[in-house]
């Protein structure tokens, strides 16, 4: 597997899909978690590999008297391009989990969906 292609289309797309402004705390590869049964479950995921980040400074948690405020992590994974020529890019942070599935034709991708999976 080509980690440097999946990192650099991964980073195209977040820049893509989230603009230059945002934090990437985590991304890598990763597959769908199966049921028992063999089908796929969009709930949960198996990562395959971390990329490497680059952090400016870590973030703390802040507390001010009885209320404590954390940040959520921003992650970011890729899927293997199946051979329908479709990948999926699983998100989490700021309390949203997202599911987005790209098709790859020729140079071009083009977005076939977008779900959220989990609001906290």
């Amino acid at each position: 597997m080509d980690y440097k292609f999946y990192e650099d289309l991964l980073d195209n797309m977040v820049s893509h899909i989230y603009g230059s402004k945002i934090t990437v705390d985590e991304k890598g590869i990763f597959e769908w978690n199966k049921n028992a049964d063999g089908t796929t479950t969009y709930r949960s995921i198996k990562k395959l590999h971390n990329f490497k980040v680059l952090k400016e400074k870590e973030t703390t948690q802040e507390s001010k008297g009885k209320v404590s405020y954390m940040t959520f992590k921003n992650s970011f994974y890729i899927s293997e391009i199946s051979p329908e020529n479709t990948f999926d890019i699983y998100s989490s942070g700021g309390g949203m989990v997202k599911r987005y599935t790209f098709r790859k034709v020729s140079s071009k991708i083009e977005k076939i969906e977008e779900k959220v999976i989990t609001i906290r």
